[in-house]
């Protein structure tokens, strides 16, 4: 409406199609990062060992993948049963708020790997000096604990605004909680585990060749 002024038509469609198939591509390297990330915590002994079950054939994270799919398969299936909708978007938008969250730390530890191991050797290197990375660095920390502000607290006490917000806020906390419950309770006495590392293709054909 806002861009055509109309509901319908080829271009909507067309906007609808590339929308849809960008949801896909991203989604295939969003899971994938997730699914490495809970598959090395669990090897770390810091999340149930299901998580870091591995595929025999290719080493992809198969405990994580499955976890993930059962539970987004529980909560497509439960949401039409769900009497309240607006509940529905309350967990939606708390995955965004745990999403987000997860990110916070990313930058504080580029500039923490920058500055103890500056000289490993990697793909690609952020060029400029001191100044110029911690801008980079500290600009997405802010923009997402803005969002997360705007999406997580509640700005006003009325009964609509805590209503729609709160649920939000509580989930959170809750599942912040949970984590750091499972790290202490999981990681204990296993801060040495070996961790399993998953050799590249560029390595497995060096070997080869030796």
């Amino acid at each position: 409406m806002l861009l055509t002024g109309k509901e319908g038509g080829l271009f909507i469609a067309a906007c609808a199609v590339l929308f849809l198939l960008t949801l896909f591509g991203n989604m295939v390297s969003w899971s994938t990062g997730v699914n490495e990330v809970a598959a090395y915590a669990a090897a770390n002994g810091d999340m149930p060992k299901f998580f870091a079950k591995r595929s025999e054939k290719n080493g992809m994270p198969t405990g994580a993948a499955l976890m993930n799919g059962i539970v987004a398969s529980i909560v497509v299936i439960a949401a039409p049963f769900i009497p309240n909708e607006d509940l529905f978007w309350s967990f939606f938008a708390l995955n965004l708020v745990m999403f987000l969250m997860a990110y916070i730390p990313i930058f504080p530890a580029f500039l923490k790997l920058r500055k103890i191991d500056p000289d490993t050797e990697r793909p690609f290197k952020v060029p400029g000096n001191d100044i110029v990375l911690k801008i980079l660095a500290y600009i997405p920390v802010v923009l997402i604990v803005v969002s997360l502000i705007f999406t997580a607290i509640p700005l006003s006490f009325d009964s609509e605004t805590l209503a729609a917000t709160l649920p939000i806020t509580i989930g959170a906390v809750l599942f912040i909680v949970i984590g750091e419950v499972m790290i202490i309770v999981l990681g204990s006495g296993k801060k040495n585990a070996d961790v399993p590392v998953l050799e590249t293709k560029e390595e497995t054909v060096s070997e080869d060749a030796e």
